[in-house]
């Protein structure tokens, strides 16, 4: 299993636009997501006062290498790709990424 933090610093503008694009990612993706094996979690968080926009996910080794190989939109990888673009788009010059692979139990 791994988790993934992805973390974007971003001005007040951005953060109110991709706050509204992350719920609209996520309430069209978020059913399909759950349903997945090995899917478990994902969590939107705006920390507007910090300027801070993290997405939270959970998901097994075999959906990790499926997702960053074929880029299913059915699949978080893909969630993280369209949410990290927006992200990128609105506020280039303070993107920040962070990526943690913190535990991994072997199938």
């Amino acid at each position: 299993m791994f988790v993934r933090i992805i973390t974007y610093q971003m001005t007040d503008e951005a953060i109110n636009e991709i706050e509204t694009i992350g719920k609209e990612i996520l309430a069209k993706t978020g059913p399909i997501l759950r349903d997945m094996k090995g899917w478990i979690k994902t969590e939107l968080i705006i920390d507007k006062k910090n300027k801070v926009f993290k997405t939270i996910a959970y998901w097994n080794s075999r959906d990790d290498a499926k997702a960053n190989k074929e880029y299913d939109p059915k699949l978080p990888g893909f969630l993280y790709m369209q949410i990290g673009r927006y992200a990128q788009h609105l506020d280039d010059s303070n993107l920040i990424i962070e990526h943690y692979d913190l535990l991994e139990t072997i199938e």
